[in-house]
């Protein structure tokens, strides 16, 4: 019953087939007719009714044997709530079903890439200011699935730079957010509040990205782990984010030289992070702004795969100084 709830056209499917079988009206079985040979101008019928002109001029001119039985039936009235119109209306909602963001991927169905992101399984693990931004921006493209990890509840400082309202505060945020991606999208999303640790990491067995939106290297370092133990993970996205500064580290899966380079430079120790003060820690532009990067990079990767070429750029590295702007891509040496 929760996939029907969490699923607006399933919803809708069935409101129609309800709706049609509570207003189908009930047809009586049409009057039957029996002629004795005998007494031809006397008809019987199975229910009490009397005899008219028009059937006794009827029956004269029908050629009568030992017993003759007609029907008569009257003509059905053409009904709006019928079974045929409850049937098109589950076929039609069945149909758009079938077609992933039928109705908010008009704009770009004919995209390199939108078929590859229509099969796509993606988990977001943190939806604080960097994850909110950039599930609800995944959420438009349509996906096959989108998972949301996030054991914390909003909060009222949380205002500042991630995609709650002042309704949201007290309740999860994978929650709160899975529902506002079901009000404007016709992406199937699931909201998970428990941590993620890497006792969890069947969850994302069928995870094609995963995409980090942490703000402590612990939760980093075991969702690294669980993306080069996962053979489904492609590609592993983490992102960072300050004030007015941004940084995205984008690794596809088996790349040596890439793993190489994010665990030894840059999966360092809490101990070792600048701590921003609590009144400069985030933006909702520069959140925005990550969220939007974020999704180009899981576009570039999804026409990569449509095409089986490299056609489009995953830089190691992306940062943006918003002091300057300021973006900066970096890509390894092979």
């Amino acid at each position: 019953m929760n996939e029907i709830e969490n699923n607006p056209l399933l919803e809708a499917a069935l409101d129609a087939v309800l709706d049609a079988i509570e207003d189908t009206p009930t047809t009586e079985a049409p009057v039957t007719w029996e002629f004795n040979s005998e007494n031809p101008e006397t008809p019987q019928s199975t229910e009490e009714t009397t005899t008219t002109e028009e059937s006794t001029t009827n029956i004269e001119e029908v050629p009568m044997e030992e017993t003759t039985t007609v029907a008569v039936e009257e003509t059905p009235v053409e009904e709006t709530s019928s079974i045929p119109n409850m049937i098109e209306n589950l076929n039609a909602c069945l149909a758009e079903l079938e077609t992933v963001g039928a109705t908010s991927s008009r704009r770009f169905h004919n995209s390199l890439w939108f078929e590859t992101i229509n099969s796509l399984h993606i988990s977001l693990i943190g939806v604080g200011g960097i994850g909110s931004h950039t599930a609800f921006c995944l959420g438009r493209l349509c996906p096959r699935i989108l998972k949301l990890h996030d054991p914390d509840k909003v909060e009222e400082v949380n205002m500042a730079g991630q995609l709650f309202t002042s309704t949201d505060i007290g309740r999860y945020k994978s929650e709160a957010l899975a529902e506002l991606i079901r009000k404007t999208t016709d992406t199937w999303v699931r909201a998970f509040t428990y941590p993620v640790t890497r006792d969890s990491r069947y969850v994302f067995d069928e995870t094609n990205i995963m995409v980090c939106g942490l703000d402590n290297m612990e939760a980093r370092k075991d969702c690294w782990e669980i993306f080069k133990e996962n053979q489904n993970t492609q590609l592993f996205i983490d992102g960072r984010l300050s004030l007015e500064n941004l940084q995205i580290f984008c690794i596809l899966k088996n790349d040596t030289e890439a793993y190489k380079e994010y665990e030894e430079k840059w999966l360092f120790p809490s101990s070792e992070a600048i701590e921003a003060p609590c009144g400069a820690k985030q933006t909702t532009f520069t959140a925005a702004l990550i969220g939007a990067l974020i999704t180009n990079l899981v576009i570039n990767y999804a026409t990569n795969q449509a095409l089986k070429l490299e056609v489009r750029p995953l830089p190691f590295y992306t940062s943006y100084d918003a002091s300057i702007l300021s973006l900066k891509t970096e890509y390894l040496c092979q």
